[in-house]
């Protein structure tokens, strides 16, 4: 996926600004992700999904 196409579900925690660098994806679930305090300055970008 290049950074101008949308997703339906789900976000994408960039390590770089602007959505660039190391990408890691969680999929939309009933389940509440509880990432941990470490991970707290690891991402500097966001990308959620359009639902």
């Amino acid at each position: 996926m290049n950074n101008n196409q949308s997703f339906s579900t789900g976000v994408i925690f960039y390590k770089g600004e602007n959505y660039i660098g190391d990408k890691f994806l969680y999929v939309e679930s009933n389940e509440e992700y509880r990432l941990s305090e470490e991970l707290n300055d690891k991402f500097s970008s966001v990308r959620v999904g359009r639902l």
